[in-house]
């Protein structure tokens, strides 16, 4: 009885492990009142590793409705896998709307809550690669009078043994403060509403990134 039970402990551990290396499941960014990945790769605490979890191409101060090109970067010099998830929040509710810009490394889902979750796939693991590895997407910033939103990540540093042991899991959040919204106008001063007016503006909106 005793090994027919630690048998089906295995298999449901790998199975785990394979369901989680195409991608983990939601709410697994370590925000407020969500999990983290230590609830399975509980080898060591949280940011208890030699390594380091960021999110660059954020803005100082983001503009209502513009897009940017967000980077989720993790590094460690023992890993041999990656993995991770990440979010943006706006007082509890979707901060934004995320998008896939590269399809076979990364995936988007939906909760119930409508909240948006950005991860890897099964590719996107990248596995035997070392020292670091990162994913890219896109990320429209809210409607005007949202207010700050914060981005919240989790990175899983593998070692690669197809198991949950061994593991370094890291977390990080950067909160992004509302700028200005583009407004257009008579920028070059003739009286009237043309293209070069919209072009200054833009071109003014990309220097406050």
């Amino acid at each position: 009885m005793k090994r027919r039970l630690a048998t089906i402990l295995f298999v449901a551990s790998a199975a785990a492990v394979a369901a989680f290396s195409s991608g983990p499941p939601n709410g697994a960014t370590g925000a407020p009142g969500e999990a983290v990945c230590t609830d399975c790769h509980s080898s060591f605490p949280v940011n208890s590793g030699t390594g380091s979890l960021s999110v660059s191409g954020l803005p100082q101060t983001y503009i209502p409705g513009m897009a940017y090109t967000v980077t989720v970067n993790l590094a460690d010099p023992n890993a041999r896998r990656w993995g991770f998830e990440a979010t943006a929040k706006a007082n509890g509710k979707p901060g934004g709307v995320i998008a896939v810009t590269d399809a076979a490394r990364t995936q988007l889902s939906q909760a119930s809550s409508g909240l948006q979750y950005i991860k890897h796939t099964s590719q996107g693991t990248d596995a035997g690669k070392t020292s670091s590895d990162s994913w890219t997407f896109s990320w429209t910033a809210p409607a005007a009078g949202t207010g700050p939103v914060t981005f919240y990540a989790a990175g899983n540093a593998a070692n690669g043994d197809g198991t949950p042991s061994g593991d370094h899991i890291y977390t990080t959040s950067v909160s992004v403060p509302e700028g200005a919204a583009i407004v257009y106008g008579d920028v070059t001063g003739d009286g009237l509403l043309t293209i070069a007016d919209v072009t200054l503006a833009l071109q003014f909106a990309v220097q406050l990134r």
